[in-house]
């Protein structure tokens, strides 16, 4: 744990100190922040005007899976997006922040994660040409296990997606004063929006987009970070010095935080849930017609996702090195730990007109690509699992423009019920890396999403 006191050295180092804000939003972070919304929301308006103009009327299959024909390229910057989140963002620079470098080693785990993946489930689901994952359970087993199933996928996702919601809404209420409220509404909004109206090509290809909108404001506070402390071996060196730099811990102690068998082992079959058994990314894995483009897109998510992992993790260091002396959070300056990081932004970027904006930016961004990712799976696991299972029982046969049109209703009702999670979560007084962990312990559906 990371100790301070407020002394003279934390004056200087932490402008709060002296009762004023360290740095405000400029017109031009507003307007970066708000071009990523516009953005996002326009893709699945370009959706939404491309099906109006088509001459034949989109079917639920298109909305919810693209008509299995999109690109391997933006299916493989997806499965990396619904990977990551807001909370990958915050939670795994705090744990750098507060402990030490362990947790990087969990993503290194991906590497056998995708190769069994790869050779194993993706072949097995293609040859089964399912819809919703759950639809094996009941081949394998029986209708009931298939329901069960997929209720707890349902209950799990809404209240995942509550978390991640709030994530960056909190992040943005602490840098910028903006109501967490009104944050929550407005990200909450857009993302049900473009999700529920534009359908899976419209997810895939905002996830593209804020893909790289999230890795440019990561990088930029690493570069930024760097520069204000003298270059990265400086940030290396105090990191090292406050025993921030331990990878390895081959200790066999349960108790361990962290160790080498821990990190490995148990998030290889954490993310195996993830990759191998989650209608999130089966349903990116089925949008691609051909097997082997579907292969060839995971594996180029491979090294992105651990480049991903290793900027978030050096993104710690530098805040770690940036305030080893003057903890913000035990000087009473932000409330949650969660909050260092936008802190270090509002503190070292404010100087450039935009920079900060870029972060908040990127925080949204990572929230939007996951709460999108996971409406619209929501969306499919309701009308295959319970709305068909209804409709066979009452035998009754739905068009395919009137299933269509529920399908995107159910986004927009699962959407509300995420906004209204988010607004609980900021009551559970805890990490969000601790809250989206803790909630995963009695799950089988998903396992952690934070690398």
């Amino acid at each position: 744990m990371v100790t301070g006191t407020k002394n003279q050295a934390c004056e200087k180092v932490c402008l709060l100190c002296q009762g004023e804000l360290i740095g405000e939003f400029s017109a031009a972070d507003y307007a970066l922040f708000a071009a990523v919304l516009v953005i996002s929301a326009g893709i699945g308006v370009y959706y939404v005007i491309k099906e109006m103009l088509a001459s034949k009327k989109a079917t639920a299959d298109d909305v919810l899976m693209g008509g299995r024909d999109i690109g391997i390229f933006p299916i493989a910057m997806s499965l990396m997006a619904s990977f990551m989140s807001a909370i990958t963002v915050l939670g795994t620079p705090t744990e750098m922040y507060n402990n030490n470098t362990a947790y990087w080693v969990a993503g290194l785990a991906i590497i056998p994660t995708i190769i069994t993946v790869n050779h194993v489930f993706l072949p097995f689901f293609h040859k089964m040409n399912l819809t919703s994952a759950y639809e094996y359970l009941e081949k394998r087993f029986n209708r009931a296990t298939r329901v069960c199933a997929s209720i707890i996928f349902m209950l799990n996702m809404l209240l995942y997606m509550g978390v991640v919601l709030y994530a960056p809404s909190l992040a943005l209420n602490s840098v910028t004063g903006l109501s967490l409220e009104l944050s929550i509404v407005a990200i909450g909004v857009v993302c049900t929006f473009y999700t529920a109206l534009g359908g899976l090509k419209a997810v895939v290809w905002s996830d593209t987009f804020q893909t790289f909108v999230v890795m440019a404001g990561l990088i930029a506070v690493i570069v930024q970070g760097a520069i204000d402390l003298g270059g990265i071996g400086n940030v290396w060196s105090i990191a090292y010095n406050g025993e921030r730099i331990k990878f390895l811990d081959w200790s066999g102690d349960p108790t361990t935080r962290h160790s080498v068998w821990s990190l490995i082992i148990g998030s290889y079959f954490g993310q195996l849930t993830i990759y191998a058994a989650n209608q999130t990314m089966i349903q990116r894995y089925l949008a691609i017609k051909d097997p082997k483009n579907s292969q060839r897109a995971l594996y180029i998510n491979l090294p992105c996702t651990i480049i991903l992992s290793t900027v978030v993790c050096i993104v710690g260091l530098v805040s770690y090195a940036t305030y080893h002396s003057c903890d913000p959070f035990l000087l009473g300056h932000v409330r949650a730990r969660d909050q260092l990081l936008p802190f270090l932004v509002m503190d070292k970027l404010t100087f450039l007109p935009g920079l900060s904006g870029l972060f908040v930016a990127c925080l949204f961004s990572a929230s939007l690509s996951s709460i999108s990712s996971g409406l619209n799976a929501l969306a499919i696991v309701i009308l295959e699992d319970i709305c068909k299972l209804i409709w066979e029982y009452k035998k009754y046969t739905p068009g395919p423009v009137y299933v269509a049109r529920l399908a995107k209703i159910l986004g927009l009702v699962c959407g509300a019920m995420v906004i209204g999670i988010a607004f609980v979560s900021q009551f559970l007084g805890q990490t969000v890396l601790q809250i989206i962990t803790n909630s995963h312990n009695f799950d089988i559906c998903l396992a952690p999403t934070n690398i």
